[in-house]
């Protein structure tokens, strides 16, 4: 039975394989507690004395489970890691070879590459669009459509979007109805390419369910790792 503690606690572990011996994936698979809670431990991180795990329950091989192990090894710990310092959550990161090559459209010319998940008619999404000009010249976004099945008007929009000819013009509607436009509603978009863009949000779901997308906007660095995108600066 999975033995789990809810509550994070913060102690320095002296690690039972010993304080200068490195600890590999094999160790902490052959941990009783990993066993009998039948997951199987794919990458560690070692943050201040607690390792952080990423693992594949073995009755479900597409999900993916996160977690601290208490000092003992005796305990699972559930939880949320967030850095003081940066409030970034801690994190594995994402395969962006998954993502090259497959974005809707690029916006910016700088040299820092992100690639984020979003979706036009989110509300969070749209006060990073209405922000994203402001990195324009510092940043390069690769953008990719994840709409939430309870947002029904996301599809047209969406089809409005990519019904233009350029990426600016892309990102140009994708701001303007950030900022409350609503020509989408009454534009005509031809049924091929209604198909292309539904064939492509399929796509991007499908990627977003790979790398495990919780909710959007997510933004990821060129390194793989999410990036709170409150916390951009120009």
């Amino acid at each position: 039975m999975l033995r789990v503690i809810f509550t994070l606690f913060f102690a320095t572990v002296t690690f039972l394989f010993g304080v200068n011996e490195k600890i590999t994936i094999k160790d902490l698979n052959n941990l009783s507690v990993i066993k009998e809670s039948g997951l199987d431990a794919k990458r560690f991180q070692v943050h201040d004395g607690m390792i952080y795990v990423e693992a594949i329950p073995f009755s479900a091989p597409n999900e993916r489970v996160e977690f601290f192990l208490s000092p003992n090894f005796e305990y699972i710990i559930l939880g949320q890691g967030i850095k003081a310092d940066t409030k970034e959550r801690l994190s594995f990161p994402i395969d962006v070879e998954l993502l090259k090559g497959k974005e809707a459209f690029t916006y910016g010319n700088g040299k820092t590459h992100y690639y984020l998940f979003t979706d036009p008619e989110c509300p969070y999404c749209r006060k990073f669009d209405l922000v994203m000009k402001d990195f324009k010249e510092s940043s390069t976004f690769h953008v990719y459509f994840f709409p939430l099945q309870k947002h029904t008007n996301a599809p047209k929009m969406i089809d409005y979007i990519m019904d233009a000819k350029s990426a600016d013009e892309k990102f140009e509607r994708m701001y303007k109805i950030a900022d409350g436009d609503t020509t989408y509603q009454k534009a005509l978009i031809s049924i091929e390419s209604k198909t292309k863009t539904a064939q492509m949000i399929k796509m991007h779901q499908k990627i977003g369910h790979t790398i495990k997308i919780e909710g959007v906007p997510s933004l990821f660095s060129n390194l793989g790792y999410t990036v709170p995108w409150s916390n951009l600066q120009p």
